[in-house]
């Protein structure tokens, strides 16, 4: 690829003009440009996801539209364009600069490596067509880069944990996450390392921060971030039963917020304000908003600079309004989903 082709792919990121941008750019590069999409009627969203937008907006918060298309896509035309529809009437409010389309793409949603990218196709198209400038975000798990790639010292382990993986997540493989990326459909890739507990990299002989390292750099090594802007995801919100408490959560932090961004990654999405998960309302800060040793560790890493994203749902307001979780979120996070009634 030439250095102008790719400095126009970068500059996609960052402009409203970036849609047209990236698509002539991966024209150029030789692979298929996305196709046309009609322009399909805008379907105006609940009042509630509306004034989360809007207020996310007015606390200074970056605002992306969280909705997972893919049970969308697979039920067929109807049900997918009402979706870009609801999509496209929340994408014009102040304050939205893109939207995830998919949670944990090739995970539990059964779609092969080639429905995936047939889907990424689709969406990255209509939305194109319907919420032009927006980013396109998905979220997706690599399986593999649990495995430490790389490290010369586990290199037995590496690629015995990298074969199991490719057979249990045959559709999300590193070359998968590699074929994403080379596509020119996705802009922001929110990418979680599936990270093994510390005493299986003990085994080893590495800690699990020299793991989460080894994730990033193969990510860098397969040139990931110089096509995409490269994120990671990791839920700290509790009590659930991996993490019980907030001071379980906190001490996380470093592995998976400090060293992600210490290798470049540019912002760590953070699971999630407020929801309801496995029976319990899980969350990131205590009832009545008080803050925690977790909530203390983000903010602290907030004050240092680092980009943190978090979710958040206008169906399980937290506390006293969503005007108050709003203004609790900015404190901390510097963008924030906010559910767009999707599913």
């Amino acid at each position: 690829m030439s250095t102008v082709v790719a400095l126009v792919m970068l500059a996609g990121l960052t402009a409203a003009a970036g849609d047209e941008a990236r698509a002539r750019a991966t024209a150029a590069a030789g692979r298929p440009a996305y196709p046309t999409y009609p322009t399909v009627p805008m379907v105006a969203a609940a009042s509630k996801f509306q004034s989360a937008v809007d207020s996310a907006h007015a606390h200074g918060l970056r605002v992306w539209l969280e909705s997972d298309l893919v049970s969308r896509w697979k039920a067929g035309a109807d049900q997918f364009n009402t979706a870009i529809g609801q999509l496209a009437a929340l994408a014009v409010r102040p304050g939205v600069v893109g939207i995830k389309i998919a949670d944990e793409l090739g995970g539990k949603d059964g779609l092969s490596r080639e429905e995936l990218l047939a889907f990424l196709r689709d969406s990255r198209a209509a939305l194109h067509a319907n919420a032009p400038g927006k980013l396109i975000l998905i979220d997706i798990i690599g399986y593999q880069l649990g495995c430490a790639p790389g490290l010369a010292k586990v290199r037995r382990q590496s690629a015995a944990c990298e074969a199991k993986e490719r057979i249990v997540h045959p559709a999300v493989t590193l070359g998968t996450i590699d074929a994403i990326v080379a596509s020119g459909y996705v802009d922001v890739l929110d990418l979680t390392t599936n990270m093994s507990e510390p005493a299986v990299y003990q085994s080893w002989g590495i800690s699990r921060a020299q793991a989460e390292g080894a994730a990033f750099a193969e990510a860098h090594r397969r040139g990931w971030d110089t096509r995409v802007r490269l994120q990671t995801r990791k839920a700290l919100a509790f009590p659930t039963q991996q993490i019980p408490d907030p001071t379980t959560a906190a001490a996380l932090v470093p592995d998976f917020v400090d060293v992600p961004v210490s290798m470049g990654v540019r912002a760590v999405d953070i699971w999630t304000f407020s929801q309801n998960y496995a029976g319990n309302q899980v969350h990131l800060i205590d009832p009545g908003l008080r803050a925690n040793a977790l909530w203390n560790a983000l903010l602290v890493r907030h004050q240092d600079g680092d980009e943190l994203f978090t979710h958040y749902s206008p169906s399980v307001v937290y506390g006293p309004s969503v005007d108050a979780d709003m203004q609790a979120i900015s404190s901390v996070f510097t963008d924030v989903f906010c559910a767009a009634g999707t599913g």
